[in-house]
This record gives structure tokens, sequence and C-alpha cells, in this order.
């Protein structure tokens, strides 16, 4: 009866840790390029 339990765990962990490690790259390029995106546009209105 633990063994599946176990199973389970260990596989639910292991399936975070990888979905965690897919997705907070592309979640902190999408951040940092709407922030470059919004810096060059308000410090082009601030020019002109």
């Amino acid at each position: 009866m633990q063994r599946p339990l176990g199973i389970s765990i260990v596989g639910g962990l292991l399936a975070s840790q990888m979905l965690v490690l897919h997705t907070r790259p592309v979640v902190y390029l999408y951040v940092h390029r709407l922030g470059t995106w919004l810096r060059s546009r308000f410090a082009r209105r601030a020019l002109q």
C-alpha cells in the first residue's frame, strides 16, 4: 500500500520540478521584454 503512494508523490515532485524549470525562464523572458518595450516607449514620449 505504501509503494503506490510513494511513486505518486515522487512522480508529482518530478513533474512539478520539470514544469517549473521549463516555464520560469519563459516567464522571465517575457517580463524582461515587456519592461524593455515599456521603457523604450516612455523614453520616446519623454523626448518628444
